[in-house]
């Protein structure tokens, strides 16, 4: 009885202290269950990892891709990532709190994670802050804490901790950030400063009408110690980057096209000699991007050209590779190459090829069946900036897409795609001849 007496008096005093702050309090999901099949298995483990630093990489290195396997080698997974989240805000928007949590890359059929008894433990903690406005006209705000961090698609696009203000001033909007991540110790915590990587950033963007607007950042990363992506070039050193980014969009009637500008400076200093020799490299890379859209009544076209710049001497003391932050390469729409519905799954998960770059166009277009149904089609031609060896053919992929939202909250995809690899994609493998890919992807999806 005295049990049931305190549980009620806490329920009673929860509630009257909601009422009494207006805050309003939200659950939400995202319960993901992802399928795939692939003719080559090697092509969902990553080839490009999205947080790797690659740097002076040989052509022994490029040559481990696995692009080829036996015919009979083929794979498929059933894979479950659900995310749940708590929302705690008042209805004027002038302070939120967010919780939140995923438990994913649950695999059956490939790896672990769902074994009999599902006893793996694959919890991650994904968002923990709280933002509030710090001026009475609610224009300034701050965000504390582990957040999503929503930069640029192709530079920075994940979740990071830290603290970041945001305002909007005479038509301007703009943010300044502090972020903090351990680089030297992953999951135990450098013990000193250079241990760990602090990013500072600067944005602002304007409108200059309803139908135009530019954006400017530049953002700086100390990363202090580190260690590259693969074995074989330096273990340890520190990295100062810089990056320069101007962004640009406009629409006219049905029409929209947006572009994309981004230089990367920096200096690499090693405390054990890379292969060449040196101790001290010099960072000059640079990223464009120019996509148009055309949305009419039931259609959606998108044409896309991606330029990431590679490196081309490991010889020298210049790398030339643009390297990102934390950016996912599903904006190309890609199955096989790139990102896709299992986007825990690639062979690229970044905007470039090691440190070979990258030169894609990609083109998709979508056609709404009814309010339920839409299919789409598309097609990559997929370079790198520098040669793979002799060559910087990647190949050629040709998609298919199809989508049923079953309600409002519950929807069906699928996704197929087929490579024809070029000479480059050859050159990656361990025999001068790389497999052609079927890879499909599917989603049954319900979101609340």
């Amino acid at each position: 009885m005295l049990q049931k007496s305190i549980i009620l008096t806490l329920i009673i005093s929860l509630t009257f202290s909601v009422n009494c702050f207006a805050i309003d309090i939200s659950f939400h999901g995202d319960f993901n269950n992802r399928f795939s099949y692939s003719n080559q298995a090697d092509i969902n483990t990553s080839f490009s990892k999205d947080l790797g630093q690659y740097i002076n990489v040989t052509d022994a290195q490029m040559a481990t891709g696995k692009t080829d396997k036996s015919s009979d080698d083929k794979d498929y997974f059933g894979e479950i990532k659900y995310r749940l989240w708590m929302n705690a805000e008042d209805a004027e928007n002038n302070l939120k709190g967010v919780l939140g949590f995923e438990f994913g890359g649950l695999k059956y059929g490939q790896e672990s994670g769902a074994d009999f008894g599902g006893d793996d433990n694959t919890f991650e903690l994904r968002w923990a802050y709280v933002d509030w406005a710090v001026l009475a006209n609610n224009k300034t705000h701050i965000s504390m804490g582990l957040q999503p961090v929503k930069y640029h698609k192709w530079l920075w696009n994940d979740n990071a901790a830290g603290v970041k203000l945001s305002s909007s001033q005479a038509g301007v909007d703009y943010s300044f950030g502090v972020w903090l991540d351990d680089v030297a110790n992953k999951g135990k915590g450098g013990a000193t400063k250079d241990q760990n990587a602090v990013v500072l950033t600067a944005e602002g963007k304007y409108k200059f009408n309803d139908t135009s607007g530019a954006s400017a950042f530049y953002f700086h990363r100390d990363g202090g110690e580190g260690k590259t992506a693969l074995k074989g070039t330096a273990e340890t050193y520190e990295d100062s980057e810089n990056w320069f980014g101007l962004t640009y969009g406009t629409k006219w009637k049905n029409f929209s096209i947006d572009a994309t500008a981004i230089y990367l400076t920096g200096t690499i200093d090693a405390t054990t000699a890379f292969e060449n020799g040196a101790t001290e490299l010099d960072r000059k890379a640079y990223l464009a991007n120019l996509e148009g859209t055309c949305k009419l009544e039931k259609t959606t076209l998108k044409l896309g050209w991606l330029y990431a710049s590679g490196d081309d001497d490991p010889n020298d003391n210049d790398v030339e590779n643009f390297e990102d932050i934390d950016a996912s390469s599903s904006p190309f729409g890609s199955v096989v190459l790139f990102s896709s519905y299992a986007d825990d799954n690639y062979f690229m998960g970044t905007p470039y090829l090691r440190d070979r770059g990258l030169n894609v166009v990609y083109l998709h277009g979508a056609y709404k069946l009814n309010a339920k149904s839409t299919v789409g089609a598309g097609y990559i031609f997929a370079n790198t900036a520098t040669e793979v060896i002799n060559e910087t053919d990647l190949g050629h992929e040709f998609i298919a897409r199809y989508q049923y939202n079953v309600s409002k909250n519950l929807s069906a995809r699928i996704a197929a795609g087929y490579l024809v690899g070029g000479g480059a994609w050859d050159e990656l493998s361990a025999t001068g001849q790389g497999d052609n890919v079927i890879r499909t992807d599917a989603s049954i999806r319900f979101k609340f």
